[in-house]
């Protein structure tokens, strides 16, 4: 049971250092220091205006952010994927009660 839990810390940080999730963690901290755009995205979750939204999608760094993002989720896709090939659900038979 040991070896189990060694081996998923393991994997846990292997997967938190990866260059994914790094590029990530960089992108997203961009993102939490960038006044104006943290400006425009607070102003757009109160008022919802088109233009804004707009102007979020078109910035830089939330392009990168959003991309960045997206990558981790394809990660957690693979990651799951290769779960289910080590341990497949099996059919539940259901009793008639």
């Amino acid at each position: 049971m040991n070896e189990l839990i060694e081996n998923v810390n393991n994997l846990i940080t292997t997967i938190d250092e990866s260059d994914i999730v790094t590029k990530y963690k960089e992108i997203k901290k961009k993102v939490e220091q960038d006044k104006f755009l943290l400006k425009i995205i607070e102003k757009y979750q109160l008022t919802q205006e088109e233009k804004l939204k707009e102007e979020i999608l078109n910035h830089p760094i939330f392009r990168e952010y959003k991309h960045q993002e997206n990558e981790v989720n394809f990660l957690i896709l693979g990651i799951n994927q290769e779960l289910k090939k080590i341990n497949p659900k099996k059919k539940e038979c259901h009793e008639n009660h």
